[in-house]
C-alpha cells in the first residue's frame, strides 16, 4: 500500500487491525497530487473511520490513532485536516493540523462557499466601504457580511411601504 504504513508506536492488537481493516482507496479528484487514500473499511461515525481501542476502553478515530502512533502531537485549538476530504482517509500525509477556522474554510460547506463570495446577490461589491460585518451569534458563530447599498435600500423600501401605508390609512 502506498504510504499506508502503520503507526509503530501503538500496540499489536491495535496495529493489526489498522492494517487489516484499510484498503487502497480512490485519488481525490479535487487534488490528484496526494495520491490515493488509505481508506478505513470497517465502523464509521459521520463518516470517520472509528476502531475500538481495547486499552483506553473507548472507541477512537483511526486518523488520530494513526496520528499518535506517528508521534504527532495535536495542540490545543488545532484540528486534523483531511486534505483528500475522504473522512475514512488514515493516510498521514493527507492530514494536516490546523485551526478549526482553516480547516472549515478549506471545506465545502456553506460557510467556506460564502467566504469564497466577492459579490452579494445583487451584484455589488464586497469592499471594505460597502460591507457591514455582523457578530457571531453563539459561541460557535461565524461573523457574517451584508452589504451596505443592500441594507440601504432594504430600509429605504421598507420606509416607503411603511409612509404609503399610512397615506392610505389617512385617506
Amino acid at each position: 500500500m502506498p504510504n499506508c504504513t502503520v503507526p509503530t508506536d501503538i500496540y499489536p492488537d491495535l496495529a493489526a487491525k489498522l492494517a487489516r481493516w484499510t484498503v487502497v482507496g480512490p485519488v481525490p479528484e479535487h487534488r490528484p497530487e496526494l495520491g490515493p487514500c488509505c481508506v478505513w473499511t470497517r465502523a464509521k461515525t459521520g463518516g470517520y473511520g472509528v476502531v475500538w481501542d481495547a486499552r483506553a476502553r473507548r472507541v477512537r478515530r483511526v486518523h488520530l490513532v494513526a496520528l499518535a502512533g506517528a508521534g504527532v502531537v495535536i495542540p490545543p485549538m488545532m484540528r486534523p485536516d483531511h486534505l483528500c476530504r475522504n473522512r475514512a482517509c488514515r493516510r498521514l500525509d493527507h492530514i494536516e493540523i490546523v485551526t478549526h477556522r482553516t480547516n472549515v474554510l478549506r471545506g465545502v460547506g456553506v460557510v467556506a462557499e460564502n467566504a469564497k463570495k466577492t459579490e452579494c446577490i445583487h451584484g455589488h461589491r464586497f469592499t471594505e466601504a460597502n460591507t457591514y460585518w455582523r457578530k457571531p451569534r453563539g459561541p460557535h458563530g461565524f461573523w457574517s457580511r451584508q452589504c451596505r447599498a443592500c441594507t440601504s435600500n432594504s430600509g429605504q423600501a421598507r420606509a416607503e411601504r411603511a409612509r404609503r401605508k399610512r397615506l392610505d390609512m389617512a385617506a
